[in-house]
C-alpha cells in the first residue's frame, strides 16, 4: 500500500546541484572537489545541505568511493534538467561580445505580450480554440502559449509570469482569481487482453501483478490527494513513474502496467483504434478532476481574458 506525503520543496542553488552532479560523475568526493576547485569539506557541506533541504540522502560511501542512493538516482535527471534550464536562460539573456542582449531581444520581446499557460494535458483541448478566439477578437494582439504542469502554472500566475492559466485543480493554494470551467471523468487504461476481467471487477487487477503507471509531471503527480485515493482504493502494491506519454502507452501495450488518467488525455497518448489498448470509464468511483482558469485581478489584458472566458460560457 502506497501513501503519498505532501512536501514543501526548497529553493535549490546552482553550486549545490553542481557539487552533487560532479560527485555522481566522479564517484569520488576528493576527485569531485578537485574538478570543482574546492576543498573536500566544502563539497561535502554542499551535498549534505542539499540532502537536508530535499529531505532524503543522495549519496552513500562504499569501499570503491561513493554511489547514489535510490533516491539520488531518481533525483539525478531532475538535477541535470535544472542546470540545463539555467544554462538556457544564461544563453538567451547573457550578453554577447558587444555587450548587447541581442539573443534576448530576438527570442523574447516581453512587453505587451499576452501570456497564456495551459496544463500539458489540456493543450490539445484548448490551444486551437484559444488561438482562433484571440485572432478573431483581437487581431493586433501578440500572445504566447506555453504548456506546464499545474503547480508551475499556479506559481507563474502568483508571480505574474503569465497572464492567464488553464489547469487541472489540485490542493495547492493560489492567490489570484480562479473560476471553475469544467470537470472531467478519469478512466482506466489497460491492455485489451486484460479489459474484460478488469471491467467485471477492478479487484482482478491484483491477479495481473502489473504496476500502476503514473506520468511524472502532469495531473496525477500534481494532485497528491487524487493519486493517494487511487492507490488506496485499488490497493496498489507496485508503482512505476514515467515521464513520457508515448513510453507509458508502450508499456501498457506491452502488458507492463495500467494507469488512470483524465478521459481527454487518452487521445494524446495514442490512437486507440491502432493499439491494443482499452479504456474503462470509472464514473463516480473516483473524484472527477476539476478544470480551472486563473488570472490576476488587475490584469491589463481584460479584453483577451474575457474572450477566453466566453469560450466556457
Amino acid at each position: 500500500m502506497f501513501h503519498l506525503i505532501k512536501r514543501e520543496w526548497p529553493i535549490i542553488f546552482n553550486e549545490e546541484l553542481q557539487s552533487f552532479l560532479t560527485a555522481s560523475n566522479k564517484k569520488s568526493l576528493s576527485m569531485a572537489a578537485d574538478a570543482l576547485h574546492i576543498t573536500q569539506p566544502t563539497l561535502s557541506y554542499r551535498i549534505k545541505k542539499l540532502e537536508k533541504d530535499l529531505g532524503f540522502k543522495l549519496i552513500e560511501r562504499n569501499w570503491e568511493g561513493i554511489k547514489l542512493t535510490n533516491e539520488g538516482q531518481y533525483f539525478l535527471p531532475y538535477a541535470v534538467r535544472i542546470l540545463e534550464d539555467l544554462k538556457n536562460v544564461q544563453n538567451v539573456i547573457g550578453f554577447n561580445s558587444d555587450g548587447n542582449q541581442a539573443t534576448y531581444e530576438i527570442v523574447h520581446k516581453n512587453e505587451g505580450i499576452f501570456r497564456i499557460g495551459i496544463n500539458s494535458l489540456l493543450s490539445s483541448l484548448f490551444t486551437e480554440s484559444f488561438i482562433m478566439e484571440l485572432s478573431n477578437d483581437h487581431p493586433d494582439l501578440e500572445f504566447d502559449i506555453i504548456t506546464r504542469p499545474t503547480n508551475i502554472l499556479k506559481n507563474l500566475i502568483d508571480y505574474k509570469g503569465i497572464d492567464l492559466a488553464v489547469y487541472y485543480g489540485n490542493e495547492t493554494h493560489i492567490h489570484t482569481h480562479s473560476s471553475l470551467i469544467g470537470t472531467e471523468e478519469v478512466v482506466l487504461l489497460c491492455h485489451e487482453d486484460d479489459f474484460h476481467d478488469i471491467q467485471k471487477n477492478l479487484d482482478n487487477l491484483q491477479s495481473f501483478n502489473k504496476p500502476f503507471l503514473s506520468y511524472d509531471n502532469p495531473v496525477l503527480s500534481n494532485n497528491i490527494e487524487l493519486l493517494d485515493i487511487i492507490l488506496t482504493t485499488l490497493n496498489v502494491r507496485a508503482f512505476k513513474t514515467l515521464d513520457n506519454w508515448i513510453i507509458m502507452a508502450s508499456y501498457i501495450a506491452a502488458k507492463k502496467g495500467y494507469t488512470i488518467i483524465p478521459r481527454s488525455s487518452v487521445s494524446q497518448m495514442i490512437n486507440l483504434s491502432s493499439a491494443p489498448l482499452k479504456t474503462i470509464p470509472l464514473g463516480d468511483m473516483f473524484p472527477h478532476i476539476k478544470m480551472y482558469m486563473s488570472h490576476p485581478k488587475d490584469s491589463i489584458f481584460k479584453g483577451p481574458i474575457n474572450s477566453i472566458k466566453n469560450l466556457f460560457e
